[in-house]
């Protein structure tokens, strides 16, 4: 049901609507993400679960609470796997926090993105009942927004905002 659901996620680029899909490569190659026009996009009904069609058509007209509701139960059920069948550690050191994110999570498989995440600073004993979830996201943030990281830039008004940095991809051709 997710899958018809969280199908397409919309969103406008100008005046021009955009549609973001996953297809399978095929085995064990993982996801592809595309771009398709909404003009050109359509739900492709083969892959829903008997009676999530009819089911949409119902909920379509419920109040807005409602449909949130019925949304958050069905990703609860569908794409969350519950903290009894495994966790997923995230260990990280503070002073390389980028790298190591990133090495830990290319490291995880399709169903492991579905469980919980217990992130963990190395050298640093605590228990992560979401402050440390918190403290990680917001080193990860500051580290990837560090303008001497070289992806962002501040903006040209202040010192507040940032832009994408023009020649952030030069790290790729060195």
């Amino acid at each position: 049901i997710i899958r018809c659901v969280l199908w397409a996620t919309v969103f406008s680029e100008s005046s021009t609507g955009w549609v973001r899909t996953l297809r399978s490569r095929g085995g064990q190659r993982g996801v592809e993400l595309d771009f398709i026009a909404a003009t050109k996009w359509s739900l492709d009904v083969s892959q829903c679960r008997d009676g999530v069609i009819e089911r949409i058509q119902e909920i379509k007209d419920q109040p807005f609470r409602t449909k949130v509701h019925w949304f958050r139960m069905h990703i609860a059920k569908h794409v969350r796997t519950p903290w009894s069948d495994g966790h997923i550690r995230v260990r990280v050191r503070r002073s390389q926090i980028l790298f190591d994110a990133f090495s830990e999570f290319q490291r995880f498989t399709k169903g492991d993105l579905k469980k919980p995440f217990v992130y963990e600073f190395v050298g640093e004993p605590a228990i992560d009942a979401g402050g440390v979830a918190r403290e990680f996201f917001q080193v990860l943030s500051n580290e990837i927004f560090n303008v001497n990281f070289g992806l962002f830039k501040y903006s040209n008004k202040n010192q507040i905002c940032y832009t994408v940095n023009p020649a952030s991809g030069i790290a790729n051709s060195l």
